[in-house]
Order: C-alpha cells, then sequence, then structure tokens
C-alpha cells in the first residue's frame, strides 16, 4: 500500500522566519549545471533520518524525522536578485535501504 494513502496521516508545516544556511559557506552554482546540496542522511548503523554532517539543524527539529511518512522540503536558492526554489519529497518508512524520495 502507497503509505501517502494511509487514513491515518497527519501533516504539520513547520514555518521558520529566519533563513537556514545548508552550507558553512556559499556555493558557487552555475545556470544550466546540475548540483547536488546534500542535507538529509540516514544510515544502517543508525537506520533513522538526520541532518548531513556539517549541518545543523534547528533544534526544534531534532526529533521531528523520529516518525514514518512523507516529508517536504523546500530548498530556495538565492543570488544575484534571482531566487529559485525546489520542492524535495522523501518517503520514510524507518528502513534506511527503502527510503525514497522525488
Amino acid at each position: 500500500m502507497d503509505p501517502r494513502s494511509r487514513q491515518d496521516t497527519f501533516a504539520f508545516k513547520l514555518i521558520t522566519y529566519q533563513e537556514r544556511h545548508l552550507r558553512n559557506e556559499p556555493l558557487d552554482i552555475y545556470p544550466n549545471m546540475p548540483c547536488t546540496v546534500d542535507f538529509l542522511r540516514t544510515d544502517e548503523r543508525e537506520n533513522r533520518l538526520a541532518a548531513s554532517p556539517g549541518i545543523s539543524w534547528p533544534y526544534i527539529l531534532e526529533n521531528v524525522f523520529d516518525d514514518k511518512g512523507t516529508y517536504r522540503f523546500t530548498i530556495t536558492v538565492n543570488g544575484e536578485g534571482v531566487s529559485k526554489s525546489k520542492t524535495v519529497e522523501i518517503d520514510w518508512d524507518s528502513q534506511w535501504d527503502t527510503i525514497s524520495g522525488r
């Protein structure tokens, strides 16, 4: 069964009024060149979702990924007066080797 079709799901939207930088230093991104930005990780040892190494999440997000579900992140890139956003959805069923995203 598709986890997004369950009747017992709920959604919440966490809004932060401060920008959150995913890196300590600016990242050069060039037009029409794909660039991977790591922000989330899981592994066999811990078998949980967490911030990628070198990224610190706000304290309020410490245990927010403990539940199974679909997590949506909107990442916005700003530069030279232009902003572009991309939404990433992660399906998490508490198993590190079956995580999927789009």
